[in-house]
């Protein structure tokens, strides 16, 4: 029970100071949110008058907010409530939203701590989304936007994308989305590095080659049926892993691109592994030149001429994220675009 004047325990409690309160252990939603307003209120600043009211009328709203996400989504993480640490996090993100008073950065902020919540060990996950809900509030709705496009480009792979009207609504949902914030300026990029967000890489790669590297079963020119013809007589199950060519359906390439989805399949089939590799080298074989793809995917998805143009022209096609710029990217994405996988897919 909290009392901020009084501090009394029974058995199998615990006690945590800030000015005074008292948590017994096997904790409900009511008491979660009763030791996070605490919280707020024993560590912030006193201000004065109307400040004051708005500052603890948004400490509430975002509170009640993130409490009801966590009882949505991640029930059984309410024993955090109990953690040092987490406890900082909760505080650092209501002062955050209370400050600002930006209802998009309270859902973000929200988002972060209920992954955080989850993260029992001090490990590399746990120490980015510490860090995350601490430069979310400096980032604009642009900076956002920057690297939730990125995300998508540079590291999520759509798996179950099986035709071009898929890639296309793939490409406009997630990608497009975010394009109108990207910026010819280098003061954008300067700052999302200064941030701990991003890094420069030495390589450069723009928009078309990355969505070739992710997609690539849309960009083969496709084989004979002479070459089909010829793999099946080394094994008829062979068939299993061919398809019409997306490009020319009078030739044929493989059905799926990735190693890892050929592997499976493999196996599933019983196909040896040296024929898929013979399947996926005939159908590199008739890979697209990059002038090629950037052309392909204009004629199929037109909005992104525009989105070529305005990314290949900055340090767009040098950026990277860091841990910290994945995990604001990936809460971002989910809000946006509804992105349900785990941020530990690319910080293990």
């Amino acid at each position: 029970m909290i009392n901020k004047r009084s501090q009394s325990s029974g058995d199998s409690s615990l006690n945590i100071q800030t000015e005074v309160m008292n948590i017994n252990s096997g904790l409900s939603i009511s008491h979660v949110r009763e030791l996070a307003l605490e919280v707020f209120d024993a560590n912030f600043h006193r201000l004065s008058g109307v400040a004051r009211e708005v500052a603890e009328a948004r400490a509430r709203e975002f509170t009640d907010h993130f409490i009801a996400q966590l009882s949505k989504k991640a029930p059984d993480a309410l024993e955090s409530a109990k953690d040092p640490d987490f406890q900082y996090a909760i505080f650092h993100a209501q002062k955050s939203y209370v400050r600002a008073g930006d209802r998009q950065l309270g859902s973000i902020l929200a988002d972060i701590l209920v992954d955080r919540a989850q993260k029992k060990e001090r490990d590399l996950v746990q120490l980015c989304l510490n860090e995350a809900i601490s430069v979310a509030p400096k980032l604009s709705r642009a900076h956002l936007d920057i690297l939730a496009c990125r995300f998508h480009l540079a590291y999520f792979q759509k798996e179950d994308i099986t035709n071009v009207e898929e890639l296309v609504a793939y490409i406009n949902d997630n990608i497009l989305t975010f394009s109108g914030s990207i910026a010819e300026s280098e003061y954008d990029y300067d700052y999302l590095i200064y941030a701990g967000c991003t890094r420069k890489a030495d390589n450069a790669y723009n928009a078309s080659q990355l969505l070739r590297s992710k997609y690539p079963m849309f960009f083969v020119n496709g084989f004979s049926r002479g070459q089909m013809e010829l793999l099946e007589r080394e094994n008829p199950k062979i068939a299993n892993f061919i398809i019409p060519c997306f490009q020319d359906n009078t030739k044929f390439q493989a059905r799926v691109m990735t190693q890892a989805q050929m592997n499976a399949l493999a196996k599933d089939i019983g196909v040896p592994q040296t024929l898929v590799g013979k399947l996926i080298h005939t159908t590199v074989n008739g890979n697209m030149e990059e002038y090629e793809c950037s052309n392909y995917l204009v004629s199929i998805c037109p909005p992104l001429k525009e989105f070529f143009d305005k990314s290949g022209r900055g340090s767009f096609q040098r950026m990277e994220l860091t841990g910290v710029g994945l995990a604001i990217a990936h809460a971002h994405s989910r809000l946006i675009t509804g992105l349900n996988t785990d941020l530990s897919n690319w910080l293990n």
